[in-house]
């Protein structure tokens, strides 16, 4: 019983945070919403669109990573160690992209 509380917990942490990851991703990426990224000064960026384009692509990917990793854990591909590791790992992603093309692009 406590098991299947605690793998009904995970996923809709895990489907909300995907959710929220895909959401956002798209307000940055697609629809160029450049407010929603905190402490970038755009008008020294040499691209700024490709720059916000990046980000926001980071955060699609890894929304349905996490979106994946979430379904292993319910088909019982991956357990809940394996989940938490990948999880964590995956959520480094947007950051090293947002430090990497910041230094590109600017």
């Amino acid at each position: 019983m406590i098991s299947n509380e605690i793998l009904l917990f995970c996923l809709s942490i895990s489907i909300f945070t995907a959710i929220t990851f895909v959401f956002l991703g798209y307000q940055i990426g697609i629809k160029q919403k450049q407010h929603w990224i905190n402490g970038v000064d755009f008008s020294k960026m040499a691209k700024p669109l490709e720059f916000t384009k990046a980000i926001g692509q980071s955060l699609i990917n890894t929304g349905i990573v996490i979106f994946i990793i979430s379904l292993l854990l319910f088909l019982g591909v991956i357990g809940y160690l394996v989940f938490a590791l990948t999880l964590t790992v995956v959520s480094v992603y947007p950051i090293l992209v947002f430090v990497t093309r910041q230094k590109k692009f600017s």
